[in-house]
């Protein structure tokens, strides 16, 4: 398993093998995008990271400048996210960073630092901010004491990420602009936000923008435009009947997957997911 310079909940890195079972051939796909990238570990740990073109795209910015730095200066990245203290005192003045108003004009390796070592070091590796404001809001895990980036996991990521076009936008249009580009045979791999299996009409909050039951329709539609297109598509998303009726006219596989990212441990373990395409 390859693995993220992010912690991150749902992160794919230990599943994608069993999700890649229903891949077509590699070498029959000439264009690989995932508009919900988030922590990459679904890319890395895919049969794709040799391709010529690849698109993975996130709405999280910070993410998206993380990795883009990771890949024009990871030495500098990583002397300087390493060098802050790991304290809980430090934590909380480096996540009030983005309060000052003068954080707009940070550097992009200043941006970068503060994001991986947030990650790192906040509750879970979750990344979400006040609805309202914008701002970061996980509290303090503890304190790591390895570091925020180790060189190992840099050099591995950034040999993945070499020819990767990153962007940050609306997922339908990611997928509209690559379909323009004519690249040839495509898949398309979502791993959107998941329908909560309690409450299925719950909208998904506190990344950065509610996802709602409306958005998982507006993504079938689209997933079914790709397809009349003559290209691939693959979803993930939680085993409910509410998914299990969104994704009818897919075939539907069921794969297990280790949950360990919940405040009460009986929440964690093995639990049912779908890959629908």
């Amino acid at each position: 398993m390859n693995k993220t310079i992010l912690k991150w909940a749902g992160n794919k890195s230990r599943v994608m093998a069993s999700i890649q079972e229903y891949f077509p051939d590699a070498a029959d796909i000439e264009c690989y995008c995932e508009p919900f990238a988030g922590a990459l570990g679904s890319y890395i740990n895919s049969s794709f990271t040799n391709h010529k073109h690849v698109y993975l795209n996130d709405l999280n910015k910070e993410v998206i400048n993380l990795y883009e730095v990771t890949r024009t200066d990871p030495g500098s990245l990583m002397e300087l996210a390493n060098s802050y203290q790991k304290d809980k005192v430090t934590y909380y003045e480096i996540r009030e960073w983005d309060r000052s108003p003068n954080w707009p004009g940070a550097t992009k390796l200043k941006r970068a630092a503060r994001t991986v070592y947030l990650n790192k070091l906040c509750f879970n590796g979750l990344y979400r901010v006040n609805k309202n404001t914008g701002y970061f809001n996980v509290p303090y895990a503890s304190e790591r004491k390895s570091p925020v980036i180790p060189i190992d996991v840099l050099t591995q990521f950034n040999e993945k990420i070499k020819n990767v076009n990153f962007s940050s936008d609306d997922y339908e249009k990611v997928c509209l602009d690559v379909l323009d580009k004519n690249l040839g045979k495509t898949l398309f791999y979502f791993d959107p936000p998941y329908v909560d299996i309690k409450d299925p009409t719950k909208d998904f909050q506190g990344y950065m923008s509610n996802f709602t039951f409306k958005d998982q329709e507006r993504l079938v539609d689209l997933a079914k435009l790709i397809k009349a297109k003559g290209h691939f598509v693959y979803l993930s998303n939680s085993y409910c009947d509410a998914t299990l009726e969104l994704y009818k006219d897919f075939t539907v596989k069921e794969i297990e997957v280790r949950r360990n990212i919940s405040a009460k441990a009986s929440s964690r373990g093995i639990v049912k997911e779908i890959v629908a395409y």
